[in-house]
Parts: C-alpha cells; sequence; structure tokens
C-alpha cells in the first residue's frame, strides 16, 4: 500500500483519541465544581476499567482475520529490523521532525493550557480545566478537516499545507509570549488567550499525527509498529528533557510565562523547518514506491494479454 494511502487510517486514530480528550476535559472540569481532584480521579479510574471490560468483552476479529495465523519476528529478524531502522538518515530526520512538533505538543498539555489559565488567568481550578478544552478541541479539528484535504492533495499541496498550519503554531506562540506578559484581567483576555491556544492546536495537530504515521507504514506492514514505537520514544525522551528544562524557567521568574512561550516559538519555527524538509523526503520516496506498484501492475496486465 503507499503511504501516502495510510494518512485515512491514522487522522481518523487522531479524531477518537482527540475527541475523547475534548469530552474529558468538559466533563471533569464540571466535575471538580463538586467534587475535589482525587475523588475525580477514582471516578476516571472507574471508567477507564469499564470501557477496557466493555471493549474487551465486544472486540472481535474481522471474519478476513480470524483465521489468520499470527506472525511471530525471530529475534534475529527483530535485531536486523533495528538495525536498519537505527542506521536509515530517514528515521533520524523523521524522529526530530516529529520531536520538535512533540516538544510543542507536550509541554503545552502538561505545562500550558490548564496550569496557563489557572496561574495567568486567575481562574479556579474547574474553569481552568474546562478551559483547557480549547486545546484538545484545536488538535480534533486540525485532524478532522486537515486530514481528508492532506490525502486529496498532490505532493507540493501536502508541504504547503503542513507548512501553513506549523505557521500558525509559530504564531500563536509568539502572540501568547506577548500576551503572558501582563495578567488577563477581564473575560475578552482570557478569550484572547485561549484563541491563541487553540489556533496553535490546528496547526500542530495534522503535522503531528499523519507524517509520522506515512513514515512508519513506509517500512513495510510488519517493521511499522517498530518504527512507530522507536519514533515514539526519541520524540517522547526529548519532549520530556525539554519539558523538565522549561519547568525552572517558568517558575524562577516574574515573566517566566512569556519566556516559556518564547522557547517554544523557536521550538515551533525549527519543527516547521524539520518538518519541510521531512515531508519532502518521505514524498518523495511515496512517489518512488507508486511508480514502482504501477510497474508491476503494468507487467502483470502483459502477460495476461499474452
Amino acid at each position: 500500500m503507499p503511504p501516502a494511502s495510510t494518512a485515512v487510517g491514522f487522522y481518523l486514530l487522531g479524531i477518537s483519541s482527540r475527541t475523547g480528550d475534548v469530552l474529558a476535559k468538559l466533563g471533569y472540569g464540571q466535575l471538580l465544581k463538586i467534587v475535589n481532584w482525587r475523588q475525580a480521579t477514582w471516578v476516571a479510574c472507574a471508567i477507564g476499567l469499564g470501557a477496557a471490560a466493555l471493549g474487551g468483552a465486544l472486540h472481535a476479529d474481522s471474519p478476513t482475520q480470524r483465521d489468520v495465523q499470527s506472525v511471530r519476528l525471530a529475534p534475529r529478524e527483530l535485531r536486523a529490523i533495528l538495525a536498519r531502522i537505527l542506521s536509515s538518515g530517514h528515521f533520524w530526520l523523521a524522529a526530530s521532525a516529529l520531536s520538535g512538533t512533540c516538544v510543542v505538543k507536550r509541554a503545552i498539555e502538561l505545562l500550558g493550557a490548564l496550569y496557563f489559565f489557572d496561574t495567568s488567568a486567575n481562574l479556579s481550578q474547574a474553569d481552568a480545566a474546562s478551559l483547557a478544552m480549547v486545546w484538545s478541541a484545536g488538535l480534533a479539528l486540525s485532524v478532522l478537516c486537515g486530514g481528508p484535504l492532506f490525502t486529496r492533495l498532490r505532493p507540493r499541496g501536502k508541504s504547503a499545507l503542513v507548512g501553513c498550519l506549523l505557521s500558525l503554531s509559530v504564531f500563536g506562540c509568539a502572540a501568547l509570549s506577548r500576551l503572558s506578559a501582563t495578567e488577563a484581567v477581564t473575560n475578552a483576555d482570557v478569550a484572547l488567550r485561549a484563541g491563541m491556544i487553540f489556533l496553535t492546536a490546528i496547526g500542530i495537530g495534522l503535522p503531528y499525527y499523519v507524517p509520522p504515521g506515512m513514515f512508519a507504514v513506509s517500512f513495510g506492514a510488519r517493521n511499522s509498529g517498530t518504527v512507530s514505537a522507536y519514533l515514539d520514544t526519541v520524540a517522547f525522551a526529548v519532549s520530556g528533557a525539554s519539558i523538565a528544562c522549561l519547568r525552572p524557567v517558568l517558575d524562577g521568574s516574574e515573566h517566566g510565562w512569556a519566556m516559556v512561550w518564547a522557547i517554544l516559538t523557536a521550538v515551533a519555527v525549527a519543527a516547521l523547518l524539520l518538518q519541510l524538509v521531512f515531508l519532502r523526503a518521505l514524498l518523495h520516496r511515496g512517489e518512488e514506491q507508486q511508480q514502482l506498484y504501477r510497474g508491476d501492475s503494468d507487467r502483470c496486465s502483459a502477460a495476461v494479454d499474452e
């Protein structure tokens, strides 16, 4: 299967996860108005266990896959796959591009949305938790609207779309750095901050979810899970280290939020450049594979005609 055709599955996966996040923030934000954090956590555990039990009871393989024998990789095969992945320059380019978007995404999720509204807008924890859903809503909208468009565009159009989206993230982070120099006093100030976080999320969603998945599938169906795992390992390690460095900046200055958003602006610019370079290489590989598929199809047709 050509890598570009796998984008549909990845944007559907992104939509499902982001929709759940939006509903969770709205629901728990309202729940925190009547219970404390500990009680809300117990409610979340009960919902998670119930969903896992229900999924296990209702899940069934499709008729075409029910009797298919599973494929197990031998240790030697796994070592060969890992050596191929880790020695690939394309892998490290993909990991660098994903790391840039992951730093912005994880920093806003763990430091930004809820804590930002809680500390810079003088909102209650319940109201801040509810307002933080604008980040998840922006991610979901980016994947929902951008995914179908991405699959229909030609390679140059795909690169332009990703570039425009990440430019929105750069603008959003820069605007938040400027806005954070003063405290939000009015509802209009809070709404403007929420709008900039929403805009940043729209710019991050599709570039974070779709191109890395397409890249993983380009290594083959048997190897795609391993490639995805290693991409996430690198990206989460880089983002974790970055967040550990950002927290002292946030706590150590009166204008900590302005400095954090300025740093994230620089990271978003780097992510924009890396994503464009990575996407150009990825789509070039995809075109080569499509030409190979067309060549095989033409040879099979010629053999049938003979």
